[in-house]
C-alpha cells in the first residue's frame, strides 16, 4: 500500500499542477461532461477528479453502509418518495453485481458532513437525487460540488482528523466498533450521536489514514484560487460508472521524435567501434597509473634531496664557524710570535719599538722575518694551521660546489614534476572524455537490444 500511496500522491501533484498550468491565468472554468470536443483545461480536470476518487476510494472498506440508503432525508414522507425508494431498492438489489465491483464512498462522505458545520445540506441535496443510484456517482457529484463551494479541501481535511461525532442514522461498521472501543461514558443509544473514527471506513495504511491524505489535502488548497463550474443537471446519469483507472502514460509519455533520433545513431552518432574505444581507454588508465608512479617517486626524491640540502646546509655552518675560529687562531699566533721576537731581540723598549715603527716599518719587518725563522716551534705550528686552513677551505668549497649541484638537480626535479603533473591532468581529462563517449555508446546499444 506504501507504493500506491506515494504513486496516488505523485501524480495528484502532477494534476493540480497541470490544472493549473493549463488555466494560462484565467480564473473560471466551466466544465460539461458531455461535451464532444475536449480542450487541456477539460482533460487536465477530468483526470484530476479521477485521481480524487481514487484517493477517496483507497483501502475502503466494502461492507460499510449508511441508514441514508433506506431514507433520502427525513423531510421525505409522501408517497413519491415511498415509491421511489421501493424502486431504488429494486435496483440495487438487481445490479449486487455492479455495487460490488465499484467501491462505495458514500459512507464516508456522509460521516464528513456530518462532521463539518453547515455541510449536511449538500448530502442531503445528493441523496434526494434519483437520477444517481450508487454511492460512487454520489461521491462524483458531490466532488464537483465541493469544488465549485471551494470546500474540498476543508472536507479532506477533516476527513484525515482522527474522529468526530457521527449520528445514529449513519451505521458505522460492525467489526470496527467492537465493545472494548467504546468507552463506559460513551455508550449511546441510536437516536444519539456515536463517537465513531474514521479509521472504522478505511482498512490500516489507506490514502486518508496516513500522512499522504495530510498532503494531499495540502495540495488542494490551490485549488481555492480557481472557479469551477459544473454541468450537473443532464449529466446525473453518467455519474454512475464504473471507477475508472488512472491513465498513468499520460504522465509517462516521451517525445517520440526525441526518442527516435537517439535511437538512430546513423543521423546523430559516428559509427564508431566500442572495442577500439574500450582498448584505447584501457591504455591510458594504464598510462594514467604509470605516469602516477613516476610522479609519487620524483616527489620520494624531492623530499630526499630536500634533506640532503638541510644536512649540507648545516655542515657548512659548522665549517664555517671552524674557519672562522682558525683564522681568530692564525692571527692570535702570529701576534704572539711577533711579541716574542720583540722580546727577544737585543735593546727593546717600548719607546724605540714605537718610534722604530712610527719611522720605518721596512726595517721592523725585516727583523720580525729574521726572529720568525730563529723560532722553529712557532713556524711550525703556523704552517700546521694554515695547512688545516687550507684544507678546510678545500672542504668549503667542495661543499659550495655540492649544494651548487643539489639546487640545480632540485630545479630539474621541480621541473619535471610540474611537466608529469600536466601531463597527467591532460590524460586524466581524455580518460573522462572517453569513459563519457563509451558511456553514451553503452546505452545507444542498450537501448538498440531493447528495441
Amino acid at each position: 500500500m506504501e507504493v500506491e500511496r506515494s504513486n496516488l500522491l505523485a501524480f495528484a501533484k502532477m494534476s493540480v499542477r497541470d490544472v493549473i498550468q493549463s488555466m494560462g491565468g484565467k480564473q473560471h472554468v466551466i466544465l460539461d461532461e458531455k461535451q464532444q470536443l475536449k480542450n487541456q483545461v477539460t482533460l487536465s480536470v477530468n483526470r484530476l477528479l479521477l485521481l480524487i476518487e481514487h484517493c477517496l476510494c483507497h483501502g475502503l472498506r466494502k461492507d460499510i453502509s449508511t441508514g441514508m440508503e433506506m431514507f433520502g432525508s427525513p423531510t421525505d414522507t409522501n408517497k413519491t418518495s415511498i415509491l421511489r425508494r421501493a424502486k431504488e431498492q429494486v435496483l440495487s438489489t438487481t445490479s449486487s453485481l455492479f455495487t460490488q465491483i465499484c467501491p462505495d464512498p458514500w459512507p464516508v462522505v456522509v460521516h464528513l458532513s456530518r462532521c463539518v458545520s453547515g455541510s449536511g445540506d449538500l448530502s442531503d441535496t445528493i441523496q434526494s437525487m434519483s437520477e444517481i443510484r450508487t454511492g460512487l456517482g454520489r461521491s462524483r457529484v458531490w466532488i464537483r460540488q465541493a469544488l465549485m463551494q471551494k470546500r474540498l479541501s476543508t472536507y479532506f481535511q477533516h476527513l484525515v482528523d482522527l474522529h468526530c461525532e457521527l449520528p445514529g442514522s449513519i451505521s458505522p461498521p460492525i467489526q470496527s466498533l467492537p465493545f472494548k472501543h467504546i468507552e463506559q461514558g460513551e455508550k449511546r443509544d441510536c437516536a444519539t450521536n456515536i463517537r465513531v473514527s474514521h479509521t472504522a471506513f478505511y482498512h490500516p495504511g489507506a490514502m486518508m489514514l496516513s500522512d499522504e491524505g495530510i498532503v494531499l489535502a495540502g495540495l488542494l488548497v490551490g485549488l481555492s484560487s480557481l472557479d469551477f463550474c459544473f454541468v450537473l443537471k443532464d449529466n446525473l446519469s453518467e455519474m454512475d460508472g464504473v471507477l475508472q483507472p488512472i491513465p498513468y502514460h499520460v504522465y509517462l509519455q516521451c517525445d517520440i521524435d526525441r526518442l527516435e533520433r537517439f535511437i538512430n545513431k546513423d543521423n546523430l552518432f559516428p559509427a564508431v567501434d566500442l572495442s577500439s574505444v574500450i582498448d584505447q581507454k584501457n591504455f591510458l588508465e594504464e598510462l594514467n597509473r604509470k605516469l602516477q608512479n613516476q610522479v609519487e617517486q620524483h616527489i620520494v626524491e624531492q623530499r630526499n634531496q630536500h634533506d640532503r640540502l638541510q644536512e649540507l646546509t648545516s655542515v657548512l655552518d659548522m665549517l664555517r664557524l671552524e674557519n672562522r675560529g682558525l683564522k681568530i687562531a692564525v692571527s692570535e699566533l702570529k701576534r704572539q710570535a711577533f711579541v716574542d721576537s720583540a722580546v727577544e731581540s737585543p735593546g727593546f723598549t717600548p719607546d724605540s719599538s714605537i718610534s722604530s715603527k712610527d719611522s720605518d716599518i721596512s726595517p721592523e719587518i725585516t727583523c720580525i722575518k729574521h726572529n720568525t725563522a730563529a723560532t722553529p716551534s712557532s713556524e711550525t705550528e703556523l704552517d700546521r694551521l694554515q695547512r688545516q686552513l687550507e684544507e678546510k677551505t678545500m672542504l668549503l668549497d667542495t661543499l659550495r660546489t655540492e649544494f651548487s649541484e643539489s639546487q640545480s638537480r632540485m630545479v630539474s626535479i621541480s621541473r619535471q614534476l610540474t611537466h608529469s603533473q600536466t601531463l597527467l591532468e591532460q590524460k586524466q581529462l581524455l580518460i573522462r572524455q572517453l569513459e563519457g563517449k563509451a558511456k553514451g555508446m553503452s546505452t545507444i546499444i542498450e537501448q538498440m537490444h531493447e528495441r
